[in-house]
């Protein structure tokens, strides 16, 4: 019985999950928030973010070690961007660079 209760319990308590910002939540939030994250990869999720600035959207989550797209699709709904900044800096520069967008925004011709 008392394996049962915990059970739900435990169930309950993701069901209940709200939306969270991973652009500037830490990470216990995160993993609290979140189904199937980790503490460990909460903590990946806010390094990476410290590192290359916030997240635009759901897919740039794949690029934090440990997170896959079946985790990705399962917490789409809960995952919010508010004021996402503009990424700069080296690290963003190489990574255009990787994806192959060197070239510059075309200029309005009025």
């Amino acid at each position: 019985m008392n394996k049962l209760l915990l059970l739900v319990t435990i169930f309950s308590a993701n069901a209940f999950a709200k939306p969270v910002n991973i652009n500037n939540a830490d990470a216990t939030t995160i993993s609290q928030a979140l189904t199937g994250i980790t503490l460990k990869q909460a903590e990946a999720i806010v390094a990476s973010r410290i590192q290359a600035g916030d997240f635009n959207s759901v897919e740039e989550l794949k690029r934090v070690v440990g997170i896959d797209e079946k985790t990705v699709a399962r917490n789409k709904a809960d995952i919010l961007f508010a004021n996402p900044k503009p990424r700069t800096g080296r690290y963003h520069e190489r990574s255009r660079e990787r994806h192959g967008h060197t070239h510059e925004r075309p200029q309005n011709r009025n």
